[in-house]
């Protein structure tokens, strides 16, 4: 399929010079503050409407399904499934890879990645060999892990590993994807586009990534940052855990790790084992548990765990 460069990234000729490792940028970011949100379902100690469906597209949520409708701009005629590899923790720094699938069901290849990364990007190498892969630390200024295809991924493909090392600790992110298409005329670009190509031209959705250090680094700042987390993976619009009994046991888990804090750390210590193991196991989730959930909350309580 050609690659209809002007399309996707006018500025690929250029960035194909550049090199792939980080550039700092202090910007303002959109990013979910989980802190802020009131989730009375499970505040209450009664169980999560974890069946209700989600607002987001299914594509916006990594393990689901094809979407039951694809957008219909140029650029948005895709559905990926973003599946997280790994994620590693050493000191203040997070290094985080993901495998993309362009779903069956997408009308266009996919062409571009973007995820938001608020932190301080260390290092974004290109994947693969050769230069078939753009990468950048920012995008129109603002600080993200972007990845563009120059062969494109046909509906069906599957890229190679993309990852970035970034100071800062897994969070709850947005990404943006991007269908291979011909660019708009100057009649419809003018009718359409907002001239953001983010809102014009991709989809977008909610994945793990590697959010900014809170302030405060206290183990109980920690404990309370983990357990919004934990509420937001069980509750629309994520649902990236979809069994109710498993939320309130992890919710238990972090409220017996909390009351021993500093004080009894071994039981302190003992509560977030069994919170991980409730996850699943080694890259392994539980039933019930997306892959999404599994990578971001293990990665936090490990942290925490360390600390102790």
């Amino acid at each position: 399929m050609k690659l209809h460069i002007a399309s996707v990234f006018p500025l690929l000729a250029l960035c194909l010079s550049c090199s792939s490792e980080s550039r700092n940028s202090t910007v303002d970011t959109a990013v979910l503050s989980l802190d802020s949100v009131s989730h009375p379902a499970l505040d209450s100690g009664i169980a999560p409407a974890v069946n209700q469906p989600a607002t987001a597209s299914a594509a916006s949520r990594p393990d689901a399904g094809p979407p039951s409708a694809i957008a219909r701009r140029p650029g948005q005629n895709i559905a990926v499934d973003i599946h997280v590899i790994s994620v590693a923790e050493r000191a203040d720094t997070v290094r985080i890879g993901y495998q993309l699938k362009n779903l069956v069901s997408s009308a266009e290849s996919l062409v571009t990645f973007h995820v938001d990364a608020p932190g301080s990007i260390l290092r974004i190498p290109r994947p693969g060999s050769g230069r078939e892969w753009v990468s950048m630390s920012a995008y129109r200024g603002r600080p993200m892990a972007s990845w563009i295809s120059g062969s494109t991924i046909p509906p069906g493909g599957i890229s190679p590993e993309l990852y970035f090392e970034s100071v800062g600790v897994p969070g709850i992110v947005t990404y943006w994807a991007q269908g291979n298409h011909e660019p708009p005329s100057e009649e419809e670009a003018g009718s359409t586009a907002s001239g953001n190509p983010l809102t014009d031209e991709m989809i977008s959705g909610k994945t793990v990534g590697v959010d900014s250090w809170p302030r405060d680094r206290s183990y109980s700042s920690l404990i309370a940052r983990l357990r919004a987390l934990t509420v937001s993976t069980c509750n629309a619009p994520l649902l990236w855990i979809t069994n109710a009994s498993l939320c309130n046991e992890l919710l238990a888990d972090i409220r017996d790790a909390d009351n021993n804090g500093s004080k009894l750390p071994t039981q302190a210590k003992r509560a977030l084992d069994n919170y991980m193991s409730v996850l699943g196991g080694v890259d392994a989730p539980a039933p019930g548990v997306t892959n999404a959930a599994y990578w971001l909350l293990r990665s936090n309580a490990e942290i925490i765990r360390a600390a102790l």
